[in-house]
């Protein structure tokens, strides 16, 4: 299940889902029944889910149960080099399913890629 932009979530939904992670069960809007709960958890934000928790926008016992795992990705402003790489892997992927044959970029648009921010 990914949750993206965690960061934002009212403090009344991270009870509901801190309650349904430790639990596995969770209550379906206008349902009554349990229904078990089976997932592994991806969750996303931009938010600085550490100062979240020291000014109490986001729960602290939430917090460390979905930080087992952590992965910083920079934005790929700050990563120029990748752009012109990931821009290549699309124009080769795309030819294949295409059938457009082999396609590059210049050296100019790499470079202009790179600088573009």
């Amino acid at each position: 299940m990914l949750l993206d932009e965690i960061g934002y979530m009212s403090l009344g939904i991270q009870t509901t889902l801190l309650k349904a992670i430790e639990e596995k069960t969770f209550h379906q809007l206008g349902g009554e029944d349990e229904v078990r709960v089976r997932a592994r958890i991806i969750a996303s934000t931009n938010v600085d889910l550490e100062e979240a928790v020291r000014e109490q926008s986001f729960r602290e016992d939430l917090y460390y149960r979905l930080n087992e795992i952590q992965i910083n990705l920079p934005a790929l402003r700050e990563r120029g080099d990748d752009v012109a790489l990931l821009a290549l892997s699309f124009i080769e992927e795309f030819g294949r399913v295409y059938s457009l044959g082999s396609r590059s970029l210049s050296e100019t648009s790499k470079e202009l890629l790179r600088q573009y921010h």
